[in-house]
């Protein structure tokens, strides 16, 4: 697909991922490319693909931004991996359906969007305990050799990122804005490389964040890991939503099962409660359950039980 003709589309406000998703479906169908709707007047892109006529306007005269936007993209060694580029992950297709990124813009080794990964998330202001059980549950995943996908905020985040990192293994930092926005945090420059970690956006280039684009972010989270792992999560918020999405979209969840529950951890009984696979702090079997889970795509409540609590 040609890259700036993508640039001008994602730029269109309110067109959103299912819309530009149907769109570039019925023009690779048609045997087109994005930069053939470049070759039609406003009026025929409204009536032919069901523009709106200020989505027209914007496409058409946005084309001298997106060449200088993908100049600044290509200067950040910024990779942009459409839907149909062997790169892009098809299982967010397969879980998202239309709601899928169309687009996903990588710095770093893109090869880990494939990988059978893990997603590692919690609070921004989580307890220290919530930030050690992030690291002793990130330290059994990279000895398993399971890369760790994570939303790059402040807290359990950051910290998972970094534990990745150290502890050998590949990490994941899932966008909540575009990529030309983000800021690298001082372990990325020091443990990280373009082997063993990705940036990734599935938003415009210069979105800044936004509530709507965390949630998607969030989405975006459970489907491309093969497991998720709730450290701390209050009883709302991104944290919280996020193990709820794990949770309807069938992705196997896990959930942190404090003794006694830090005041910051509230949503973890309720994720327990409603399905999430309950783990302890000091367990040290998290790495095998959670690889059993990614590469069987579920993980038995029977055998989690069993491990946890062998006298029953």
């Amino acid at each position: 697909m040609d890259a700036i003709a993508l640039l001008q589309l994602m730029q269109i406000q309110g067109i959103g991922h299912a819309t530009l998703n149907r769109l570039l479906f019925r023009v690779q169908q048609e045997g087109r490319s994005p930069a053939d709707l470049l070759d039609y007047r406003p009026d025929d892109l409204v009536y032919q693909y069901s523009f709106r006529r200020e989505w027209a306007d914007s496409f058409l005269g946005s084309r001298r931004k997106s060449e200088r936007m993908a100049e600044e993209l290509a200067d950040s060694r910024v990779q942009i991996i459409p839907f149909d580029h062997p790169k892009y992950p098809t299982r967010l297709q397969q879980i998202l359906g239309d709601g899928a990124p169309p687009v996903l813009f990588v710095r770093g080794n893109a090869d880990l969007l494939r990988e059978r990964s893990a997603a590692v998330v919690g609070l921004r202001k989580c307890s220290l305990r919530g930030l050690k059980s992030a690291r002793h549950c990130v330290r059994q995943l990279a000895e398993k050799n399971v890369p760790v996908v994570s939303g790059n905020a402040a807290g359990v985040d950051a910290a998972a990122h970094q534990a990745a990192l150290e502890y050998g293994g590949g990490t994941l930092y899932i966008l909540a804005h575009g990529i030309l926005s983000f800021k690298e945090r001082p372990f990325m420059k020091e443990l990280g490389d373009d082997l063993n970690q990705a940036v990734v956006s599935e938003f415009s280039p210069r979105l800044p964040w936004a509530t709507h684009a965390a949630m998607q972010r969030n989405r975006t989270i459970c489907a491309l890991a093969r497991a998720v792992i709730v450290v701390e999560a209050g009883v709302q918020g991104g944290s919280f939503a996020t193990g709820n999405y794990a949770l309807r979209l069938g992705v196997p969840l896990f959930a942190l099962d404090y003794e006694p529950v830090p005041a910051s951890a509230g949503g973890n009984r309720f994720l327990i409660h409603k399905g999430a696979h309950p783990i302890k702090e000091n367990q040290e079997d998290i790495g095998e359950l959670v690889q059993k889970a990614v590469e069987k795509g579920k993980c038995s409540g029977k055998e989690i039980a069993l491990r946890l609590f062998p006298d029953l």
